[in-house]
């Protein structure tokens, strides 16, 4: 399973406009929901689609696939490359009425076509009107734990192609820190770039040494420059040490500091490299609920064994349901955290064309994503 995050701009409204007459004027494209909110995005695509728009831009999409867009171009290029695995589409996009309206089209256009997209979403203060340095820092916080929140160590592709370029330089950085590949098609080039991560490993023991300035900042926004944390923390690095991490931290206030764009990712990576204590489920066996069998389909006898196999697991706490019949997925683990559910994984049955809901003890996609790792050791042959 390939999860591929992919960032999403403009094109197909572009290329729409140079092949249709009568689009409407622009204005109505560019206006922010950064400042009036998703709501009035909803108002404004009623319009379009009353006008019929939503409907036009989304057959033109369909009959000029892949080509429509920069977007579907490379998830097809992408799909072509790696054609035995199956995949999960996230698409991110800027904080404007345009960039979302293009993001719902390209989901729908994505999902005819066999894609599974998993999300759409804004990331707040991405918006090239906005002047305002501390929600640009918010912007850039707010993209980086959703990457991280979507890159959980199994099989990802970061997707430039298409969107707003203050993507690129975080999920450049974050592609080498992470070691997964960076692609981009160049225009309306046939062959799609691939850059791999760079080969060095990360040294985070600066980090380490600095844990509790990170923790207070992540609760405060910053910290006072005379905070006798600071002061402490400072005392006991060597001059050569604060040199070198200084270019984990900026000026918030006069006098505050807060992590900077490189701090932030580091820090992301150093919380993730943290032993994961898993809790076990506090269940006895008996008392576990298995709803493997909700629904009769051929199969039904091995699909409900095959749940009581995966209660024994210590961290599993109950099997929800037998999901639906996916005869092509491949692989143990189908998806995880389905629909942003906490906990919960979707396993393929061995031999079997259906798939298990799992609801499992973990608090995050980090714990999650560790389970489903011994999920997979344990049953996936």
């Amino acid at each position: 399973m390939k999860t591929v995050i992919t960032t999403v701009g403009t094109s197909l409204l572009e290329n729409y406009r140079r092949n249709k007459e009568n689009f409407p004027k622009t204005e109505k494209f560019e206006y922010s929901i950064s400042t009036k909110g998703l709501s009035v995005y909803q108002d404004f695509k009623e319009d379009l689609e009353e006008d019929g728009l939503v409907k036009k831009i989304k057959k033109y999409a369909l009959e000029n696939f892949p080509n429509a867009s920069a977007e579907l171009t490379s998830l097809q290029k992408i799909k072509e490359k790696y054609s035995n695995e199956d995949f999960i589409v996230y698409l991110l996009t800027s904080d404007t009425f345009e960039g979302y309206f293009v993001g719902e089209i390209l989901k729908e256009v994505l999902e005819e076509k066999d894609f599974q997209v998993q999300d759409i979403r804004y990331i707040p203060y991405f918006n090239v009107q906005i002047n305002d340095r501390d929600l640009i820092r918010k912007g850039y916080k707010e993209l980086i734990k959703y990457i991280y929140d979507k890159v959980y160590g199994y099989s990802e592709i970061l997707n430039i192609t298409g969107g707003y370029k203050a993507f690129i330089p975080v999920m450049t950085i974050i592609s080498n820190i992470k070691n997964i590949p960076l692609v981009y098609l160049f225009e309306s080039s046939e062959y799609l770039i691939e850059i791999p991560p760079a080969p060095f490993k990360l040294d985070l023991s600066a980090i380490e040494k600095l844990t509790e300035i990170f923790e207070y900042i992540e609760k405060n926004t910053g910290i006072e420059e005379n905070n006798p944390l600071l002061a402490k923390i400072k005392n006991n690095l060597s001059p050569q040490e604060q040199q070198q991490i200084e270019y984990l931290f900026e000026e918030y206030e006069n006098n505050i500091l807060t992590t900077s764009l490189i701090g932030d990712i580091l820090w992301e990576e150093f919380k993730e490299k943290q032993e994961i204590k898993l809790e076990q489920c506090n269940l006895d066996y008996n008392q576990k609920v298995n709803n493997s069998n909700w629904g009769r389909h051929h199969g039904n006898d091995k699909v409900e064994h095959f749940g009581r196999r995966l209660l024994r697991n210590d961290y599993v706490c109950k099997i929800i349901n037998s999901a639906e019949y996916e005869p092509n997925k491949s692989g143990f683990i189908v998806e995880i955290e389905p629909q942003n559910q906490t906990g919960v994984i979707k396993v393929k049955v061995p031999d079997e064309i259906y798939t298990l809901l799992v609801q499992t003890t973990g608090k995050n996609k980090r714990e999650t994503s560790e389970i489903a790792k011994i999920l997979e050791k344990e049953y996936g042959g």
